[in-house]
């Protein structure tokens, strides 16, 4: 009987049934099987007579690549291989790339001194995928003016253990590591010319280089331009193009011993970075020029700097490092963090920001001099509160945060005999309070008393005793026996009512006074201070307008006018001017002339103005108003104009001469005189 062949074929059936049914499951793809393609002649990578080996016809991207020596293979579509090898490689042109080849392993060739035109083409070989050697042992240093870019999966390290030219190298992902500890290897942008070539390093991808970045084997050859939008390290001593530009979150990673010698015009933009981050104790380079943006130091064997930089960013020092100064000054913009040790020397740090900055980081930072410019505001941290061991220069303002119970506050006291601040000793709690002093300087819409202002704003207005601190240089030859303590109310100043005591000498003088309980800034002054004030200031009809004018006595402190219009004297008042009005003698003893030629007006109704002028604290002081009376057409105009002198002066003016409402226009202008 023919039962085996029944029984087979029942079998079969059986297991179709059964996986059509997905009782066993899917069948496993079929894996494809890796080729190695070799070139059989000169001739297009996406023609089959090209090759001989492929099971495909043309290599993809699991197969490897041959190309023999003496022949040429042109990319002329986009295409994607494994690895590829170049024979041949010290005479004539093995690739022509004019696509993209996509490589997902590596590339050699089989001698290490290639010919200059090995690779040619206006297209590029793009590595991709994961960790792994992207050029063989073999690879040298040509040839020039092909285009290399390395995009491999953001967590993937592609490297090189041999020197890499290309005419344009763009590293747009992941990381390349050209050379290594003990094997430094060169990157050199050549496009085959003097000052040619172009390296790119695009955001959040990182090149590694432990050898110098040059266009030649001659370290000082320019190659046309470095970009560094993601992360740049660099090991060996030079760094040579044209431009270097480090942009906008840009970093410039250093970890040579002896920093860099930059050949070319190295510029940071704003948001860019250096960094030390050295295994060895660092000296800075030129790296390091004299205007750069943030500055990291994460060396733990410390970095010295060569020369005094102007940080435009911040100043950070990380857990551990160490950055010494080695009597090199430094002048920041941002903040100051410091998480490691600082070792100042005889140097000056300036803080010259235009807005608040910050001293912090877990460790104390001892300063040798500290300067803090006109403009800057400085916060000094209630923990770590650090140290001066030359002198503390407040030309700006220093501000501190702390809680104030019950008993007594110091706050800004800087090393026990370098800065003294204010003591507050309340009748209860106070809660989380801010000292702001502004150093050598007047305080806003005063001319006159000891040069320190001091601004306290409380959690909780509690009555409190007050001790403000100043320095001799600050006493500005006010009696230290009869000053008094006064502060800003109403826009004007008013004494301070309590017990009045006076003690100190030489850097550490103090005004105390009791029963302070409206906070708001205060200073010290012998008699009245002199706020300021204008010497004039008028309103006149022009035509079909009304000229308005003033003229300051002194413009300390000031930034700037704003000019206000009503119909009611009560207001609401209208901004005339769109942007601050500038004053002619900012921070002068002297005062200036204004005019404003004010058009938009209506006839029979009557105009009032005030003017506010506005300190470097933000503080208004309004002045007026003035009033003009009834506009009409035609009629007399009368005028009541009032300075600050309280001088009040009626008018009776000529007939204005009008045309009607149509002659009327609509404007207004500015004018300084």
């Amino acid at each position: 009987m023919k039962t085996q062949p029944i029984l087979r074929a029942t079998t079969m059936l059986a297991m179709a049934l059964a996986l059509a049914a997905g009782l066993w499951g899917a069948m496993p793809a079929p894996v494809a099987r890796a080729a190695t393609c070799t070139s059989t002649g000169t001739g297009n990578w996406s023609e089959s007579g090209t090759w001989s080996g492929c099971g495909e016809g043309v290599p993809g991207a699991s197969d490897d690549v041959i190309i023999q020596s003496g022949h040429t293979v042109t990319v002329d579509v986009d295409s994607s291989v494994n690895n590829i090898t170049l024979l041949g490689a010290n005479s004539g042109t093995r690739l022509t790339l004019n696509a993209v080849l996509t490589i997902w392993g590596t590339m050699n060739a089989d001698v290490t001194n290639p010919t200059t035109i090995l690779i040619t083409g206006s297209g590029s070989a793009r590595f991709v995928g994961e960790s792994r050697a992207l050029f063989g042992t073999n690879w040298g240093a040509n040839p020039p003016g092909w285009n290399l870019e390395i995009a491999l999966n953001a967590d993937a390290v592609g490297t090189a253990s041999t020197n890499v030219k290309a005419g344009t190298i763009i590293v747009n992902s992941g990381t390349f590591q050209v050379g290594s500890t003990g094997n430094t290897r060169d990157l050199r942008p050549d496009n085959g010319s003097d000052y040619s070539g172009v390296l790119v390093i695009d955001s959040g991808a990182t090149l590694i280089v432990y050898g110098y970045i040059s266009r030649t084997g001659t370290e000082t050859a320019q190659c046309a331009s470095i970009t560094v939008d993601g992360t740049l390290q660099l090991g060996g001593r030079y760094i040579s193009a044209v431009n270097i530009n480090v942009n906008n979150g840009g970093w410039f990673r250093s970890t040579r011993a002896a920093g860099h010698t930059v050949t070319g015009s190295l510029t940071y933009a704003v948001g860019s970075t250096l960094e030390y981050a050295g295994t060895a104790a660092q000296t800075t380079g030129s790296e390091l020029t004299s205007s750069i943006y943030n500055l990291v130091v994460n060396n733990t064997s410390g970095v010295s700097l060569s020369a005094s930089p102007t940080i435009n960013g911040d100043l950070t020092i990380g857990s551990g490092a160490r950055l010494n100064a080695n009597g090199w000054n430094i002048t920041l913009a941002g903040n100051w963090t410091n998480s490691g040790t600082f070792t100042a020397g005889s140097n000056v740090v300036t803080f010259y920001g235009d807005g608040e900055q910050t001293i912090g980081g877990n460790s104390v930072t001892a300063f040798n001099n500290l300067t803090i410019n006109n403009s800057a505001i400085v916060v000094i941290p209630t923990d770590n509160t650090p140290t001066v061991s030359t002198a503390l220069t407040n030309n700006g303002a220093l501000r501190q945060r702390r809680t104030v119970d019950s008993t007594t506050t110091t706050f800004l006291n800087i090393s026990t005999d370098r800065y003294y601040g204010v003591v507050i000793t309340p009748t209860a709690d106070m809660g989380d309070t801010s000292v702001t002093i502004s150093g050598n300087q007047f305080c806003p819409n005063a001319t006159s008393g000891v040069k320190r202002c001091f601004d306290i704003e409380p959690g909780s207005s509690e009555t409190a005793t007050v001790r403000f601190y100043f320095t001799e240089a600050e006493r500005n030859g006010q009696t230290l026996g009869s000053l008094k303590v006064w502060h800003w109310s109403g826009g004007a100043w008013v004494q301070q009512i309590g017990s009045t005591t006076t003690g100190g000498s030489g850097n550490s003088q103090w005004v105390q006074v009791t029963g302070v309980n409206a906070y708001s800034p205060f200073l010290l002054s012998e008699n009245t201070p002199t706020a300021v004030k204008l010497a004039r200031f008028e309103a006149t009809p022009q035509d079909n307008a009304i000229r308005v004018t003033w003229e300051t006595a002194s413009e300390l402190n000031n930034v700037g006018f704003n000019l206000y219009r009503s119909e009611s004297m009560a207001g609401p008042y209208t901004q005339l001017n769109d942007t601050l009005i500038p004053p002619q003698f900012p921070g002068e003893v002297m005062g200036g002339d204004y005019e404003w030629l004010d058009t938009d007006l209506q006839p029979g109704v009557t105009y009032y103005y005030k003017l506010e002028d506005v300190d470097v604290k933000g503080m208004s002081t309004f002045h007026g108003p003035i009033s003009t009376a009834v506009m009409s057409t035609p009629a007399a105009v009368q005028l009541r104009s009032v300075s600050t002198r309280g001088l009040f002066t009626s008018l009776a003016l000529g007939a204005v001469m009008a045309l009607g409402l149509a002659s009327l226009y609509h404007g207004r202008r500015l004018r300084s005189t």
